[in-house]
């Protein structure tokens, strides 16, 4: 039966995810250059500070002005957003820190681990069933991962760890909203959860004090925030305006991304290999994402 509440537009959901893509691209690009001379506090902070103001734009312009504080209440229970929060702040950490230390094309190929995590924690959260094929494909994904570290040796690198960390708490971050019935807006819930994970940042940004950023710095911090909060709200718009299975493949557009800054900023060349290993994640998280799929309508 087809929901008529909600609209599909695959043109534009494919615009609005290649977008987010790009966006968030741009700020894992900072993100890593900013992490080469300042503390991974600041970071987080400045990221929560200037991501929210899309947010707070987008809920004035969409929303009437009897609505605005509603459109950005937290809903029944402030318990899923604390629980977001928190996994978005070690997912913040892992990652700010870790893809200092490896390239950034090889760092953002490893988060696309994420589907794998995020089946492994659907059946230890949620009791799903996993059957052979899927396994097969997480087996084929675990093997890409292996391959993925391997220029930078191997993965139990600490650069190669710490950005395996992110994409599992990346994939905790999905699976929690699968968990809990959250009674409150997309636009809520990123605020929320981005509040939570700028405040951790906060709280240990005294201990790592180094100074106010100077003004460049400070400009690329404001880039980094408002172009990574804008990317945000693009791929909820994308996801509410398309099917996942179709917006999925665009996520694949990050590495052509992350190779060009990469290369721009960092003179970095990919190594063969690990092209190789996002052959293989890629192909196991889009199977994953298939099969999941199909198999939805026969257990709703």
């Amino acid at each position: 039966m087809v929901d008529t509440g909600r609209q599909h537009r695959p043109a534009a959901g494919i615009a609005f995810m290649l977008f987010a893509v790009f966006g968030f691209s741009v700020m894992d690009a900072i993100v890593k250059w900013m992490g080469e001379t300042h503390p991974v506090p600041l970071t987080m902070v400045m990221r929560a500070m200037f991501g929210i103001l899309p947010i707070l734009a987008a809920t004035l312009l969409l929303n009437p002005k009897g609505q605005r504080l509603k459109a950005l209440h937290p809903g029944p229970s402030f318990k899923p957003h604390l629980i977001r929060g928190l996994l978005i702040l070690l997912a913040q950490v892992t990652f700010f820190t870790g893809i200092v230390l490896v390239p950034l094309a090889e760092g953002i190929a490893l988060v696309f681990a994420a589907p794998l995590f995020v089946t492994g924690l659907s059946i230890l959260l949620l009791g799903e069933k996993v059957g052979p094929r899927r396994w097969v494909a997480i087996g084929i994904g675990a093997v890409g991962v292996a391959v993925i570290t391997q220029p930078s040796g191997g993965i139990l690198a600490p650069g190669s760890l710490l950005v395996l960390a992110a994409a599992f708490f990346y994939a905790a971050t999905m699976v929690t909203a699968r968990v809990y019935a959250v009674g409150s807006s997309a636009m809520a819930m990123t605020l929320w959860a981005s509040l939570v994970a700028g405040l951790g940042g906060l709280i240990a940004l005294p201990f790592v004090w180094q100074g106010m950023p100077d003004g460049a710095d400070m400009g690329l911090y404001m880039i980094m925030g408002v172009v990574g909060g804008c990317a945000a709200l693009a791929m909820t718009q994308a996801f509410r305006i398309a099917e996942a299975s179709l917006l999925a493949p665009m996520d694949y557009t990050a590495l052509a991304w992350a190779t060009l800054f990469g290369w721009w900023f960092w003179q970095e060349v990919p190594d063969p290999l690990v092209w190789i290993g996002v052959a293989l994640v890629a192909v196991s998280g889009l199977y994953i994402l298939e099969r999941e799929r199909r198999v939805a309508p026969m257990t709703e």
